[in-house]
Order: C-alpha cells, then structure tokens, then sequence
C-alpha cells in the first residue's frame, strides 16, 4: 500500500489531499516497485481520496490514521466514519431513498404507460374507446409495484454501496 500526500493553498485557504492505494497481489506475485505497481496494477487496486482543509486542521491526525487504515484496506472505527462523512447504514436515509426514488420513479412510469396506451388504442381501435380502456388497467398495482421495485432497488443498491468499510 502507498500514501501520498498533496498540500495545497488557494486564497489563503490550505487543503491537504492523501491519495490512499492499495496494490493486490496475485499468488507467487512478488512486488517490484510500489509507484509503478501501484499506478499499473492491471486492475488490481484501489484507490481512496481523502480531503482535508484548513478549519479541519485539528483532525490531522485523524485523518493520517484513517488514511493508513484505508491504504491498508481496514476498517474504520465509528468517530472515524463520521469523519469521512460515511456514517454506515442509516435507516432514515434508507427510507427517505426508498420513497423518493420510488416515487418519483412509479410517477414517471405511470403516465408514461398513460400515453402509451392512449396511443395506442388510439391507433388500432379508435379514439372513442380510450376511457374504456383506461378504467380496465390496474393504475395502482402498477404504481405500487414501481414503488417498491425501483425504490427498494435503489435503496438497496445505495446500503450495499455505503455499507461500512
């Protein structure tokens, strides 16, 4: 694994970015160089950006753990997370990804299966019986399906994502 450290000032304004890799080996792979490895790894590695500015200072040391911790591809303890800004599972966010996605997702679905079938019924039977057709398609099953599928996906998707390093 390898840290490297980038200092920077803009407008009196000082930030410090460690760019955390970690190289995986193969078996029987011996490590040569670290740089070279490091930045041509064949798809072996990984790469954590950590920012640091000014009015966090205090937490320099901190935030020197957390970078070796995560170049070494550990586990970070819970002040560390909050730090990071990635607080593991949160069943607030959880819900609140759960109904906005899937909300807005079962709106957009739902008038867009609206015009679908009005064109079509239009096309191949006539207009007249658009609102007979209409009244027959089960409005709510659909939006209720798109809620929980599209949103309960997506908010499983961001939990496994986020989930605690």
């Amino acid at each position: 694994h390898i840290i490297h450290c980038i200092e920077s000032a803009f407008e009196n304004c000082l930030s410090l970015q460690f760019l955390c890799g970690t190289a995986f080996l193969e078996k029987d792979e011996a490590l040569t160089d670290i740089y070279s490895y490091g930045f041509n790894a064949k798809g072996r590695r990984l790469f954590k950006t950590i920012f640091l500015f000014e009015d966090e200072l205090e937490y320099l040391d901190i935030y020197t753990e957390i970078a070796a911790k995560k170049a070494e591809n550990k586990k970070l303890n819970k002040k560390e997370m909050v730090l990071t800004g990635n607080e593991g599972f949160s069943f607030k966010t959880f819900l609140l990804l759960f109904l906005v996605f899937g909300c807005l997702f079962s709106i957009f679905m739902v008038f867009a299966l609206f015009i679908i079938m009005c064109a079509v019924t239009a096309i191949l039977i006539g207009f007249s019986d658009i609102p007979d057709i209409l009244t027959e398609i089960p409005w709510l099953f659909i939006f209720v399906f798109c809620l929980f599928g599209f949103g309960g996906t997506m908010s499983v998707f961001y939990t496994i994502t986020n989930k605690k390093q």
